[in-house]
């Protein structure tokens, strides 16, 4: 049983949602600066997005740790 890269998409995007919002949040407590806010929660979450999916696709691929039902393994890979 394997992700599908449309599903590891996904949960990038969720989970970035809530880390931007933390990111800007912080950062606008910390400098009161509505600009530079948004930039560093902006350029912080392009860069994680990228680095988070490589990540996923990576253990995508690893079967360590994973439970097949009798169903998966029939299927082909």
């Amino acid at each position: 049983m394997k992700d599908s890269r449309y599903r590891s998409v996904v949960k990038t995007l969720s989970y970035r949602l809530i880390a931007i919002a933390i990111t800007t949040t912080v950062t606008y407590i910390l400098t009161r600066n509505i600009l530079l806010s948004a930039s560093v929660g902006g350029l912080d979450s392009l860069l994680k997005i990228l680095l988070y999916y490589i990540h996923e696709r990576m253990w995508a691929g690893v079967k360590w740790g994973r439970i097949f039902d009798s169903i998966d393994l029939k299927q082909k890979p």
